[in-house]
């Protein structure tokens, strides 16, 4: 039986409910002609079959919003926490305080029958016109609509502007004599309220001195207190068996202007750089504060990479999911998971592999001031011991033996291979230095330090049980070659060549991971091979394709890819976690963007459609989808790693050419990236060759192109050994992406 609309908000966890009243009385008010509905319920389902056409997955999940400064999750049918609808978790700066458990609109009207608008709020709103449906209307924001009796709709809109504040606009149409409210429910702490009556805003304090200012747009505003709930519920709810709870203190918020059907909610923090004051005046003063949104979205977006691709509905997932990736980015910090269901101390964890994953999006995407900052944001986070990281740490950045997830110090040496690169990577893109070389330093000597002397290094990896692993092994060689080049380019040879053959002896430990009687690379622990598919990893970061990946390819689709597209992450076997036979997606994304560039247009999209298919209903990626038995997907519901590795899916098919119009100009502007870095090497052009290979590539004369390079290879070097394996590791690449 489902919970009626009282007991959902309010029956299991006790909160302070703050009110916002938005009336209208205005009797059969229609919405503007350029909005989403103007009647109900054939418009219900008319954008219940839209939804389900154009975009978004089956499954249920939120939507990440934010603004660099503002981490907001929005969720009307959460799978992991049903209590609450709207905006879920609400972060300012970092992500040690969540400021709001819920908030969302609905509407109180005496002429809806008793327990209706529990029956049109509970359950999955996105089924039926009877509950109507939730979904991402455009890249940024979601859209809430559901119907009220037989002519009636609410809708709203929930997103963040990136020059600072977030807003929820609400209208409402054919509901007479009715209320639109406002339900914000509080975490843990209660803030003080009071009305600033200058700003005409009511200001909420919280006890670690954060302030949120709440105006409407259009309207005044006023409050009264009330202990019990049903003074104000209680002729438009029937109460179940329970009762309502009514031992709390509720703040209800009015606004003073009875006619309007249409407002904005602004919700601005306060803060010295930007004062919240100055964002209600902005933003009151703004005719239209979506479209204001909206040319701040496309500014942000067209600052980096952005393919053309034929069918928008993969536009509007790439944009979607780099949006949603930059609603978890607060000052560098990227945790894993903002939905729940990985906490430390109530707080989102951080991730050092997850992290860097993150940046590597940001970087593809052409957003290096992103990337950067979450390299430097680990400079100074304390180590476990020096050049070894903790697997996870909490929102202070603190490790601790607490929370869900991978055990906190499992050994995760990938990440030094993450970290060595990305500085390398950004190196070449801006020509300055991120990340902190001595911590390179450090966290290379580590390496070697722990290599056996068959050249393995045993630990956990992105896999995080401990074994031999050959997605680090290939990552740690790749980064041991990318420091040789950071410390010649420092006039560091000797340590340049140092790491130059840590990395030749490693490789000889990767090829003890090679088990040919499957004809794939396998983990190799306690005496036993066992499949694990993170191993394209070791290539995104860096190794060079060579056969036995291949091979290893191949075998993944032969067995351990299901449901016609999802690649299973492990064997669950020998005491590892059971949930190995799941269908990742950072592990699906990995093997698209492998067969993107080596494989097969075909299986490449079969990938891509799977997880647009197994999508949240706002289009965003969840951890994985369980298998065997019933599909269904887990809580983590998007996983940060999972929107970023969507994108780079996305981008590398992109760079190929797949999916994208004649005219679009990615693959043409990678591959002048990569001469431009090659000649950034190589301090001139010799004889012409980078100028004339430009030249032709802005033509898309790639043929020519490829044969001018491999013709005069042997030209394109320096008198440095190692800068010349660099130069090479690039042609390597350009002339397999001509």
């Amino acid at each position: 039986m489902k919970k009626n609309f009282i007991k959902r908000v309010f029956g299991i966890n006790l909160c302070i409910i703050l009110f916002l009243f938005l009336f209208a009385c205005n009797q059969g008010s229609q919405l503007d002609s350029t909005d989403d509905v103007t009647t109900s319920t054939n418009i219900v389902n008319d954008l219940i079959k839209e939804y389900k056409r154009d975009f978004g997955g089956i499954y249920k999940g939120s939507a990440i919003l934010g603004n660099h400064n503002l981490c907001l999750v929005y969720n009307e049918q959460s799978e992991y926490n049903y209590t609450y609808n709207g905006i879920q978790h609400f972060y300012i700066n970092d992500f040690t305080y969540d400021y709001f458990k819920s908030l969302f609109t609905t509407v109180v009207s005496k002429r809806i029958a008793n327990s209706s608008i529990g029956k049109l709020r509970s359950g999955d709103l996105y089924f039926t016109q009877r509950e109507g449906v939730s979904y991402l209307k455009e890249y940024f924001y979601p859209i809430t609509i559901f119907p009220v009796n037989t002519d009636g709709i609410v809708m709203s809109k929930t997103y963040t502007l990136l020059s600072g504040g977030s807003v929820q606009s609400t209208e409402i149409s054919n509901v007479p004599d009715s209320k639109i409210v406002t339900i914000i429910c509080f975490k843990k702490d209660i803030p003080s309220v009071k009305i600033d009556t200058n700003l005409k805003a009511v200001v909420l304090t919280y006890p670690n001195s954060q302030k949120i200012y709440l105006a409407y747009k259009n309207s005044e505003i006023n409050y009264t207190l009330t202990s019990k709930i049903d003074d104000i519920l209680k002729s438009n709810y029937q109460q179940d068996t329970t009762g309502i709870v009514d031992k709390n203190l509720y703040l209800i918020l009015y606004n003073l202007n009875n006619s309007i059907i249409k407002d904005d909610l602004i919700i601005a923090p306060d803060s010295n750089d930007l004062p919240a004051s100055s964002i209600i005046t902005s933003l009151r003063n703004t005719s239209d504060i979506l479209a204001k949104a909206k040319t701040e979205w496309d500014s942000w977006m067209s600052k980096g990479i952005v393919p053309e691709f034929k069918d928008k509905t993969h536009q509007k997932y790439y944009m979607a999911n780099l949006a949603a990736l930059l609603g978890v980015y607060l000052n560098g910090a990227i945790p894993a998971d903002v939905t729940g269901q990985f906490v430390t101390n109530s707080m989102p964890q951080l991730y050092p592999r997850d992290a860097l994953m993150s940046a590597r999006s940001f970087f593809l995407a052409g957003h290096s001031e992103e990337a950067s900052k979450i390299l430097n944001f680990w400079n100074n986070v304390k180590n476990k011991t020096d050049g070894e990281f903790y697997a996870r740490y909490d929102a202070y950045a603190n490790a601790t033996n607490a929370g869900s997830g991978a055990a906190y110090d499992v050994p995760e040496w990938d990440f030094n291979g993450y970290y060595t690169t990305m500085a390398l990577w950004l190196w070449e893109k801006t020509n300055k230095w991120d990340g902190d070389l001595a911590l390179v330093e450090k966290m290379m000597d580590f390496l070697i330090k722990n290599m056996n002397d068959k050249g393995q290094i045993l630990e956990g990896g992105i896999i995080e049980w401990t074994g031999f692993l050959p997605a680090t092994h290939m990552n740690d060689i790749a980064a041991l070659w990318d420091a040789s080049v950071i410390f010649a380019l420092n006039g560091k040879q000797s340590l340049a060549e140092k790491y130059f053959a840590a990395a030749e002896k490693m490789q000889n430990g990767l090829k003890t991971l090679y088990n040919s009687e499957q004809n794939t690379y396998m983990d190799y622990r306690n005496s036993t091979y066992a499949f694990c598919s993170s191993f394209n990893f070791g290539y995104l970061w860096g190794y060079p394709n060579h056969l036995e990946l291949e091979k290893s390819n191949e075998w993944i689709l032969l067995n351990r890819q299901k449901l016609e597209g999802g690649i299973q992450y492990f064997d669950a076997s020998g005491g590892v976690g059971d949930y190995g036979e799941d269908l990742f997606f950072f592990t699906t994304g990995a093997a698209a963007q492998y067969q993107a560039e080596w494989g097969s247009f075909t299986e490449y999209n079969k990938m891509i459609i799977w997880m647009m298919s197994n999508s949240n209903i706002y289009g965003m990626m969840p951890e994985r989808i369980y298998y065997p038995g019933v599909p269904q997907s887990s809580p983590a519901s998007p996983l940060s790693w999972c929107n970023g590795e969507f994108t780079n899916s996305l981008f590398y098919g992109a760079k190929k050419g797949y999916l994208v119009e004649d005219n679009d100009k990615t693959k043409q502007n990678y591959l002048s990236e990569r001469l431009n870095i090659i000649l950034k090497y190589l301090s001139s052009d010799i004889d012409g060759i980078i100028n004339q290979s430009l030249t032709n590539i802005n033509d898309k004369k790639y043929s020519e192109t490829k044969d001018l390079i491999q013709l005069n290879r042997n030209k394109l070097k320096t008198s440095n050994d190692i800068i010349n394996f660099q130069i090479n590791r690039h042609i390597d690449k350009l002339l397999n992406d001509l």
